[in-house]
């Protein structure tokens, strides 16, 4: 729980609902999967990011994670996490990185590797 949630919590009010935290908004703008990969931009700007963003920031680095493991560890809807995740890439924190030998989405160690991290979610 974050610093901001346990004082929300001690004032009765409760962690923000989801959509709060993207501003009621429910369309992301980039096209994402829930297999998207996402890492942290070695180029991402040095202003400080809200609670929740940095979550998300932590979780994409050093390795890509996928929407679906965000939206599991942070156990919000997967609409909300791609709208925030959407911001992040439109705002240069987070990059959908380019693997070469995906391109037709066969590398199996990878796949095999979100497989895994989503279990391991269970």
């Amino acid at each position: 729980m974050t610093e901001n949630e346990a004082a929300a919590s001690e004032a009765g009010l409760g962690p923000p609902r989801p959509y709060a935290l993207v501003r009621g908004r429910a369309k992301p703008s980039k096209d994402l999967e829930r297999t998207t990969l996402v890492v942290l931009s070695a180029n991402s700007p040095s202003a400080p990011l809200q609670p929740h963003y940095e979550q998300i920031a932590r979780m994409c680095t050093p390795s890509p994670c996928s929407i679906a493991e965000i939206a599991g560890r942070l156990r919000q809807p997967l609409q909300v996490v791609k709208v925030m995740v959407s911001d992040m890439i439109v705002d240069h924190y987070l990059v959908v990185p380019q693997f070469q030998e995906m391109a037709d989405g066969s590398d199996m160690n990878l796949l095999k590797d979100v497989l895994d991290g989503l279990r391991n979610l269970i």
